[in-house]
């Protein structure tokens, strides 16, 4: 599959299009370079993060991963490690190392980019990265209700719905989704 669109710029900007061939895709962590199409990128799908510091965008990259084509940034990961605390905590485990779990804080893709496969790689990655590890004990995110392509997509990946949270979104519930990975 192969498909055709506009592709944004270093410095954020639509600029002409790409014939984008999904073998050519890499992902890779995020680096300074990035960081302009990743700005865009993420306040198109999140315009709520437009009023983020330059030291919070920092704090982004230094936790997200990319899908690059040709140098191009057509997809972001962002995700952060956290100590499950009940694991932490348990008398029984004492002397054993922490136990972590990671949250997806954002996965996007300009539109000319989804159905694509790309959120599907870059999801993907992590889910390899946190079983390399070996120390992280399961994957969670939140999605819309009403986003039934991020639902099947996460579905696909081994995720289930364990909740449901009330105005989650601004103006709509979020599912939590997990995929358990110890």
């Amino acid at each position: 599959m192969c498909a055709q669109s506009p592709f944004v710029s270093e410095n954020g900007q639509a600029s002409h299009s790409i014939t984008y061939f999904p073998d050519q895709l890499t992902i890779k962590p995020c680096g300074l370079r990035q960081i302009g199409q990743v700005r865009f990128i993420l306040t198109t799908v999140f315009p709520e993060l437009v009023c983020l510091k330059p030291s919070q965008w920092l704090s982004i990259i230094t936790t997200s991963r990319v899908a690059l084509y040709d140098q191009i940034v057509l997809g972001v990961i962002c995700y952060r490690l956290e100590t499950d605390e009940r694991r932490a905590k348990n008398p029984d485990q004492d002397g054993e190392p922490f136990v972590y779990r990671c949250y997806i804080t954002q996965l996007a893709c300009l539109a000319p980019y989804r159905r694509l496969g790309i959120g599907t790689r870059l999801l993907s990655d992590i889910i390899e990265i946190c079983e390399q590890r070996g120390d992280t004990a399961a994957i969670y995110l939140h999605t819309n209700v009403s986003n039934r392509a991020a639902i099947q997509c996460y579905s696909k990946l081994g995720f289930t719905v364990v909740a449901t949270h009330k105005d989650y979104y601004r103006y709509e519930d979020g599912l939590l989704m997990v995929k358990h990975l110890q």
